[in-house]
């Protein structure tokens, strides 16, 4: 009978060895414990689909009162954020092109003649449209400043423009995405998250599952060196990681049929160098842990926030600055933001180098990273 029953007394003592395994491991306990608190409250004050304070520059050929007071009506909705007040379409053109505006208002030189003699004059509003999300309601309020933009204005003589038509229309020109596909937003995303996910894995199980067999000091009993048995883990996986990243590439422009707008040899590069980042990343994961089981639960608490807040699930320009200022600091932020920029704007080196250089700077700071904490772990 006592094979039915278990013993109280050893069963006591097994829950508490594993407590104590547990409390221990301070990686399981940042996994179980801190991660998903703080992980809570950063998505649910940082993701948020209403877009405010998004980036848009002015070109206002009329200098009127009618002009600057529609302009102090777009900051009054809180939906827009001026940030440069440019001299031609080119510059816009520049700015869009930096990913440094979601929007565009040019306001014609007649724009005040035109309106004071009741002839409807236009307004243009250019909005990028390679990431929808960012421009839903933004839109919708700058269309609704037609009837309401000028109510103070319209007394004495300009009474009469006050009717039940807006006074001026507000010309919305979507760029970019003029369709409003969604493959165009999803697609480079989902390269950038799979390249992620996929890759760091690969290099981190090359490094861990020599730990894990017990072949690792094998290795570094022989000839190679630390340095030369770390790059001869990398470059297999570089060139699978390539073959994918190819893959994925044609797959975008023929199978989902965006086209690739700027140049494919900037292209290769932005993902050559991402590539090697996300293998080093792994590297750094690898050297962390000592089983596959740790590196992908690193892996995964790594992806969420960089799922999040690189602008791949929400509007990036929706998150509060202190969540822009966090997601500015993940790879796939700086990459999403460059990769869009070359396949939807076609997008030239000098418009997208910030992100570039910042990406080969991760890649150093986190290979200088993994080289110290593996040297402080031999010792």
């Amino acid at each position: 009978m006592s094979g039915l029953f278990p013993n109280y007394d050893r069963v006591r003592s097994l829950v508490i060895k594993e407590f104590i395994q547990i409390w221990r491991n301070p990686v399981l306990i940042f996994l179980l414990i801190i991660l998903p608190l703080f992980q809570i409250f950063l998505y649910s004050y940082a993701v948020n689909l209403d877009v405010k304070n998004a980036p848009i520059a002015v070109i206002d050929y009329d200098k009127s009162p009618f002009s600057r007071d529609f302009l102090q009506s777009l900051h009054e909705t809180n939906y827009f954020s001026f940030v440069k007040e440019a001299e031609n379409e080119q510059e816009i053109e520049d700015l869009f092109k930096s990913n440094k505006i979601i929007f565009s208002v040019t306001i014609p030189s007649d724009f005040s003649n035109r309106l004071v003699r009741q002839q409807s004059p236009q307004i243009l509003i250019e909005v990028d449209q390679s990431d929808p999300l960012n421009s839903g309601n933004a839109t919708g309020a700058a269309i609704a400043l037609r009837n309401i933009a000028f109510k103070t204005e319209l007394t004495g003589p300009f009474l009469k423009l006050e009717k039940e038509t807006a006074p001026f229309e507000v010309l919305i020109h979507p760029l970019f995405n003029p369709e409003g596909r969604t493959q165009p937003f999803i697609v480079p995303g989902l390269i950038g998250a799979l390249l992620a996910m996929i890759i760091t894995i690969l290099a981190g199980s090359s490094i861990v599952s020599e730990k894990e067999s017990g072949t690792m000091e094998n290795l570094m009993m022989t000839p190679l060196t630390f340095a030369e048995t770390i790059l001869g883990k990398l470059v297999p996986n570089f060139i699978i990681g390539m073959v994918l990243t190819v893959s994925l590439l044609i797959s975008t422009a023929y199978i989902f049929n965006i086209p690739v707008r700027g140049s494919y040899l900037l292209v290769l590069l932005l993902l050559s160098l991402y590539t090697v980042n996300t293998l080093i990343i792994g590297f750094l994961f690898s050297v962390m842990v000592k089983n596959q089981t740790t590196l992908v639960q690193i892996n995964g608490a790594y992806m969420m926030p960089s799922m999040l807040l690189s602008g791949f699930s929400f509007p990036f320009y929706g998150m509060p600055e202190w969540a822009k200022l966090v997601g500015e600091a993940l790879p796939l932020t700086h990459f999403l933001f460059a990769f869009k920029a070359i396949l939807h704007k076609g997008s030239s080196f000098g418009h997208i180098y910030p992100d570039i250089l910042y990406l080969c700077a991760f890649t150093m700071v986190t290979f200088y990273a993994a080289m110290k904490f593996n040297k402080r772990h031999l010792h």
